[in-house]
């Protein structure tokens, strides 16, 4: 994917081990905050959220779907330029 074609979006978001395994409980939850595109793998997304849905709303999406003992997930802001993980045995950290 080109950096033009990443203009617009605000976050990407990744994970591992997602509850369901085929990812479709976070998907969908993603779905719910805005507009997701698919980046090369399936557990890979864009997200442009619509307004008013902050990082809290993310976070909470994305936690429910993960797997309580071998879940992964990170997410970067791109217009800060920040990014966190969330492990289960640290919960969300600075990546």
């Amino acid at each position: 994917m080109l950096v033009s074609e990443i203009l617009g979006w605000y976050w990407l978001i990744t994970w591992d081990n997602a509850k369901p395994a085929d990812s479709s409980a976070i998907l969908r939850a993603l779905k719910r905050l805005g507009r997701v595109k698919p980046v090369q793998t399936k557990t890979t997304v864009l997200l442009a959220p619509r307004a008013g849905v902050g990082w809290r709303q993310i976070r909470a999406a994305i936690t429910a779907s993960m797997d309580p003992v071998k879940g992964n997930a990170t997410y970067a802001n791109l217009r800060t330029q920040t990014a966190w993980q969330w492990s289960p045995k640290r919960g969300w950290h600075h990546a």
